[in-house]
């Protein structure tokens, strides 16, 4: 008995220095464990690009969604002079018709490591958007060596929220409830130079709002499972080419080898499967292109992680027919969240509350 308990716990100490060697290196863009990304939870994206960055844009992203980009969906400016995307050719209901590569996609999660370069501390005080935030003002520093420097640029530089108003034109509103929100989020941004100063990232403020704007405008959130596909299989295959070599070097018996292998399977089942649900961990994620899909509530969406592929894709519950805009929703959003943050509001929002 003793002798396998040492095993186990041998076993179990490797695993977690392995781990430790996944986690050593910056992840300012993480590949995630597989679970659905609610639709609920995505942002309006709407940018007025110049046509050196649309151009820059478009060839990038095509190379990183193959097809889709050059069949399914184009990237077109609408009457109404905002951006989006449109259907190519009929989109069928409740098939992906967009998918994007997880590497290229800015995420943070719950107890994520920090950057390099960023305080370990300061990380860890950070909220959700400010992470995000961080970690596109660290890919923009970046300039051409980022790897998402093109869609970088394509992002809008002003935004007209309630935020960039005068007070008196916010008063306007006569409508006490959001000019109190707006008042707590202009104070709440003023702080995050500071944190970010006091982290090792410097900028000025007008660049750390224009990536709080992007984030608040563009990121979606779900549930977070503690690593990827390839990284459960990375540690599987390890273990289990401990579990032949143990006996082969005469370190021990082949039962002691099995059950250091069960010890090791079930830490990763439990660690994937099960703490994350109960500690209810997160991921958000700013990922291009997507981004651009504008909203409506009335349709039935989802953005979700496909843990083979390593990508998020897009899908409707309803058809799109060719050469109609591609709408999702961005969930039970009121019309006080959706000025506030996206700068409009939707006429006949069944979500719509009016806070007395």
């Amino acid at each position: 008995r003793a002798a396998t308990m040492k095993l186990v716990f041998t076993w179990c100490l490797v695993l977690v220095l392995c781990e430790l060697t996944y986690s050593a290196a910056p992840r300012a863009r993480l590949r995630h464990a597989p679970h659905e990304v609610g639709a609920a939870s995505v942002c309006r994206a709407v940018s007025v690009m110049d046509a050196a960055a649309d151009r820059a844009f478009l060839d990038w992203a095509s190379d990183k969604c193959g097809d889709a980009l050059s069949t399914n969906v184009e990237l077109v400016t609408f009457s109404s002079g905002l951006r989006g995307l449109r259907a190519k050719q009929d989109l069928s209901a409740r098939s992906p018709f967009l998918s994007w590569p997880a590497g290229y996609a800015l995420q943070t999660t719950t107890g994520m490591r920090h950057p390099k370069g960023v305080d370990r501390d300061v990380w860890r005080s950070l909220d959700w958007y400010s992470q995000l935030a961080c970690l596109l003002i660290l890919e923009k520093k970046a300039g051409t060596t980022s790897d998402l420097a093109a869609w970088i640029q394509a992002l809008p530089r002003d935004f007209d929220t309630p935020y960039g108003w005068r007070d008196a034109d916010v008063a306007e509103l006569h409508y006490p409830a959001l000019e109190q929100a707006v008042s707590r989020q202009r104070e709440a941004w003023a702080r995050v130079r500071s944190q970010l100063e006091a982290g090792g990232v410097s900028c000025p403020q007008a660049e750390v709002e224009w990536a709080l704007h992007c984030v608040r405008t563009r990121a979606f959130s779900g549930a977070y499972e503690g690593s990827t596909f390839q990284e459960r299989v990375g540690l599987v295959v390890f273990a289990g080419l401990l579990t032949v070599l143990y006996p082969v070097i005469g370190a021990g018996t082949i039962e002691q080898s099995l059950t250091g292998a069960v010890a090791v399977l079930v830490f990763l089942v439990a660690r994937d499967f099960g703490m994350p649900k109960v500690l209810d961990l997160k991921r958000y994620v700013l990922c291009p292109l997507i981004d651009m899909i504008n909203h409506d509530s009335r349709v039935s969406s989802d953005v979700a992680y496909q843990v083979f592929s390593n990508a998020f894709s897009v899908t409707r519950e309803e058809a799109v027919p060719a050469g109609e805009e591609v709408l999702i929703s961005y969930g039970p959003r009121s019309n006080d969240q959706l000025l506030q943050y996206h700068g409009f509001v939707e006429p006949g929002s069944r979500f719509d509350v009016f806070v007395m």
